[in-house]
């Protein structure tokens, strides 16, 4: 008899630990489905993981653009590092010129060694123009860049960074910088029709700029038209020189040192344009 009740008991002891493990689980299915069906924002392990995927994500993209910035900077000093370098060498090849000239050998040779330098520097400070936004480069880098690539020969690169020059110029100094030595260079690879329109844009660039003073003016307009002859003169349409200089000279007119320097390079390029001009180019003053 009391075996019989021990083993109820113990029966019974072990159906109630069965349902005690069923009810476990059901609680916990329970727990989950409920997980399941409540919204994302209201679970509060879900929010968590939310915000800390999105802090790494700012704090990524943070980091992105400090180091970005930085190489932005990096790039920047570099360039302006390179381009006084590439002016600093024409400078050079003109002091070569007076140094040595009764040794023409060695001014060869010596210039010889600064065009290299040049080809390298300009192929270096295009390639870093290049990765740079463009509102991180200025007109006068651009322009720089152009120049030291016509030099080098790279006549297609020197084209598209004439063309960023022009682009990113925001004043008459800058503009009128780029058209001229862009249509000088037009001149040079056989496009003479082009350059003279750039030379146009250029002698019109005062209907863009307001408010600029006279004397400024006629030296732009000096400029413009002097670099005008010496293209023409160059591609061998020597009666065109001629009357771009004549052109030139109507802006040397005014009692200023500035301008009164001007007539002197006026009669420098009428020597050099008078031998080849079947009639003699009369003076200053007696046309």
């Amino acid at each position: 008899m009391e075996n019989n009740i021990g083993q109820k008991d113990r029966t019974v002891e072990a159906l109630e630990t069965r349902v005690q493990m069923i009810k476990d689980e059901v609680d916990t299915l329970q727990s989950s489905i409920m997980r399941q069906q409540t919204s994302w924002y209201k679970n509060i392990s879900t929010i968590i993981a939310a915000i800390a995927l999105l802090f790494s994500f700012g704090t990524t993209y943070v980091s992105y653009n400090r180091t970005m910035s930085q190489d932005m900077l990096n790039l920047n000093a570099e360039l302006r590092g390179i381009l006084p370098r590439i002016v600093q060498l024409t400078k050079e090849d003109i002091e070569l010129t007076d140094k040595y000239a009764n040794n023409p050998e060695v001014s060869g040779y010596l210039k010889a060694y600064n065009l290299q330098i040049n080809n390298l520097l300009a192929r270096q400070a295009a390639s870093i123009a290049k990765l740079l936004p463009k509102d991180r480069v200025t007109a006068t880098e651009y322009y720089s860049i152009a120049i030291a690539l016509e030099k080098a020969s790279e006549h297609e690169r020197a084209r598209e960074f004439y063309e960023f020059a022009k682009n990113s110029s925001n004043n008459y100094d800058d503009e009128s910088a780029s058209l001229r030595s862009s249509a000088n260079h037009l001149f040079a690879i056989g496009r003479p029709e082009e350059g003279r329109i750039e030379y146009q844009k250029a002698l019109k660039l005062f209907t863009k700029y307001q408010g600029v003073n006279d004397l400024t003016k006629k030296q732009l307009f000096f400029w413009t038209e002097f670099g005008w002859a010496s293209s023409e003169y160059q591609y061998g349409s020597v009666d065109e020189a001629y009357q771009h200089i004549v052109s030139a000279e109507r802006y040397t007119s005014l009692p200023n040192p500035t301008l009164e320097n001007f007539k002197k390079v006026i009669e420098q390029k009428r020597k050099a344009l008078n031998p080849l001009k079947n009639q003699t180019i009369p003076p200053s003053g007696q046309r």
